[in-house]
This record gives C-alpha cells, structure tokens and sequence, in this order.
C-alpha cells in the first residue's frame, strides 16, 4: 500500500513533540508492516496527515483519494473548527480510549483507538536502581505552555521548594526554535534546552531524576508521561483520563484538579484541570517521604506502560484502514483488531 505523509515534520520536546514522534514513529512501524511513502500525493493511494483536527486539510489534486487523519482531543468539548476538520477526514485514528469516545460524539465519521509508544529498547528502567542521592530530583517535561502545567509547577516550586537548594532540584526539559541550545540554572531549577535524541532522552534526563511531576491541564495521550512511566520513574500527574491506558490506577501519584473553563476562538467553552499549588507541593512531598513504595509502584507499571509500542499502533492502524476504507484483502497478515 502506497501513502503519503502530508506535512510531515520533526520537532522535539516542546516544540509540537506528540504530533511529530507519533508521525515520524509510525510511518516507520507502518514501513515494516510493508506501507511504501511516496514524494508527492498524487503516487499514493492514501494520505496521511497528524496534526490538530482543526488544520485538517484534504490535498489539491487527491481530494478522491482516503485522507487519514491522526489526531487527539485533550477536553471533552469539541470546538467547531475541529468538528469541521473531523468531518474532512475519511478515518480518524487516536491516541487514546477516552479521546475515541470524544471525538465519536463529535463526527460520523469513523474513529478508531491506535495507542501510542515508546521503543521498549530504549525507554526502559536503568540498569541501576536510581540512587537515593540529595538532591532529590523532580522532572518536568514539555511545552512550556498553560496546558502542561508550568505555571502551577513554578508557582508550587517558589511555594514550598525553592529554599531547599541543598535537598531538591527542579529539571525543566523543553525546546524552542528561538533558544539557545543550552543548559541553563538559576538557584535549584534547571532549564534543558537541547535538541536531543531519544537515546540521550532516556539516559541524560528520563535516568538521572527521582521523580516525575507533570500537573497537566488535559492530555490525548500524554507521550511523554507514558516515556517517563515506561522508565519506572515515580510521578505525581494530574488524574486525567487521556492517560489511563497506560498509567494504571495507583501506580503513580495522581492529584486532582479543579475545572477551569476557557473560551475557544469560535466562542465554544472548553474544560481543563488547574491543580492548586498546595495540592501540588503535598503530592511531591509524600512521594519524597515514603520514595521505596513510590519507586516500587512504578516499577510494577512499566511493563504496562513499555506493552505500547510504535509496532502495536502502526498493527491497529493498519488494521483500522483496511477495515474502515475498505482495504480488506489488500493487507495480508491484518488482525482487524480497531
């Protein structure tokens, strides 16, 4: 089977990550399961496009042929112009189950639950148990945007952690087009502002740190959660259900947060989770003070969360295209499993 990607970019974290690992990672997975990607669209037989809904755009000149979009939702409100870019897709496919249910209830068009991965290869435990060093190291990784939490983490960290330079550090991993590629620090926080590739990922940020703290607003999927899980690494996460898939319940340190209604350019109003900074910081310190029955949870996930792999979503993809465009027979070797 012939696809093309329509534009298909790299970029890292914090900078459009989700999007860009799902889109380089599967069209590989897809490559091995025997898709070939062609220059240009008119050579393919499908498209493929991941991206937001709302930027979903049919290709001049192969308007006939079956676009594909890969997409996710992180709220349960639906603006219109992702409704609008739904109903322009032949096949949705996404990350999540509770995205799935989401986006059904906003298009006719046919939804399909993939998952998403990590290379069990690479995003594994240590080969040391992490070592019970001060200070103590927290974990941020993402955009640094609203949505991922940044501010409430900062708010937090200035809170109740700043003072205790000599006890805990606070790891922020990011990028953006404009930055430098360095490291910087200021007093105990740390801002990673490299490029950097999956291995160095996993061994130089995901290995050295005690914790994992992400207070998101709403997550699809929560690709690098599921990293960070996938290494063992305890975490203290907002409980949002994009993530249960792969975060089993009680495996990690979740906190409530309260709904935060904001309005979308189109006038629609869309829920998120706000986590208070006192919640927060009491979340951290009991992972911190009882850190054996925290490391031992995450330990008893990553199996769980390494099960999701780049192969297991590109066979489920596979899956749903020749069940849902009609392709049965032209896939030898398809479970029909979407």
């Amino acid at each position: 089977m012939r696809g093309f990607w329509h534009d298909r970019g790299i970029a890292h974290v914090g900078n459009g990550y989700g999007y860009a690992t799902m889109t380089a990672a599967l069209a590989h997975a897809l490559t091995a399961r025997g898709w070939e990607w062609t220059g240009g669209a008119t050579d393919a037989e499908v498209v493929w496009q991941a991206c937001q809904a709302s930027a979903m755009e049919r290709v001049p000149g192969a308007e006939h042929l079956p676009h594909v979009l890969v997409t996710m939702t992180e709220t349960e409100e639906v603006p219109s112009d992702t409704r609008r870019g739904l109903d322009r897709a032949d096949l949705i496919l996404t990350p999540s189950s509770w995205s799935r249910g989401v986006l059904m209830s906003a298009t006719e068009k046919p939804v399909a639950m993939i998952g998403c991965g990590v290379d069990p290869d690479v995003f594994k435990p240590p080969p040391v148990p992490r070592p019970r060093t001060l200070p103590f190291r927290w974990l941020w990784v993402g955009a640094p945007n609203f949505r991922k939490g940044l501010d409430v983490l900062m708010m937090t960290w200035n809170g109740a952690f700043a003072a205790h330079g000599d006890k805990v550090e606070l790891y922020l991993k990011t990028s953006h087009g404009s930055r430098p590629e360095q490291i910087e620090r200021e007093q105990n926080v740390i801002t990673d502002w490299r490029r950097l590739s999956t291995e160095q990922l996993v061994s130089e940020i995901y290995w050295p740190a005690h914790g994992f703290v992400l207070p998101t607003g709403g997550e699809g999927w929560g690709l690098v959660a599921h990293e960070a899980l996938a290494t063992a690494l305890p975490a203290v996460m907002t409980d949002v259900p994009g993530m249960r898939d792969f975060a089993a319940p009680g495996t990690f340190t979740s906190v409530k947060g309260r709904p935060v209604r904001t309005e979308t350019s189109d006038g629609t109003i869309v829920t998120s989770s706000w986590v208070d900074p006192p919640v927060l910081a009491e979340a951290m310190r009991l992972v911190m003070a009882r850190y054996p029955e925290a490391a031992a949870a995450a330990d008893s996930n990553a199996d769980n969360a390494r099960r999701w792999t780049w192969e297991r979503t590109a066979e489920r993809a596979d899956a749903a295209c020749a069940l849902r465009l009609g392709l049965v027979g032209t896939r030898p070797g398809v479970s029909l499993v979407a």
